[in-house]
């Protein structure tokens, strides 16, 4: 089975993708839904590609339903700090910033650095993360929330 880097570029309503396999680049886009996940898919089994290396940036939740649909399929996926990206694409020289050469440079990331695979959170830490609308914890200490969350101090100790 050929190995197969499928780099993703994530945006609100689109996804840009590059996919490598042996020397070829294969660049397509996709709308960033269910519907777009599933033609996704299906343009990896017409080239009969059952299972991919896929690389986005961790860039907040429009790359989140997409993570979990590859994950869900089989698929290797990495989420990525942007910052990692962005540094890996100034070393190699990298000057245009479009999303297509984004997905083409997230995927080059990945074949050269491997990065880890991502796993899904317990269904319990997703519950939780429903329920208080954060992504992640903010710890235990409570100036942690904003000033205008806190109570004052001084109208408690009246």
């Amino acid at each position: 089975m050929l190995k197969a880097i499928l780099g993703i570029d994530v945006a609100k309503l689109k996804l840009d993708v590059a996919l490598m396999i042996d020397s070829k680049v294969l660049m397509k886009e996709f709308t960033n839904n269910i519907k777009g996940f599933k033609l996704l898919q299906g343009w990896l089994a017409s080239l009969h590609i059952e299972q991919v290396h896929a690389c986005l940036e961790a860039t907040g939740i429009y790359g989140e339903a997409v993570t979990e649909f590859l994950y869900e399929r089989g698929h290797r996926v990495s989420v990525v700090n942007p910052s990692q990206i962005k540094h890996f694409a100034m070393s190699e020289l990298k000057r245009n910033k479009t999303d297509k050469s984004d997905a083409r440079t997230i995927a080059t990331f990945c074949l050269k650095m491997d990065p880890s695979a991502w796993q899904p959170l317990p269904p319990e830490a997703k519950h939780l993360q429903a329920l208080t609308g954060r992504e992640e914890p903010s710890g235990s200490c409570p100036s942690a929330e904003p000033a205008e969350r806190r109570p004052d101090d001084r109208e408690s100790q009246k």
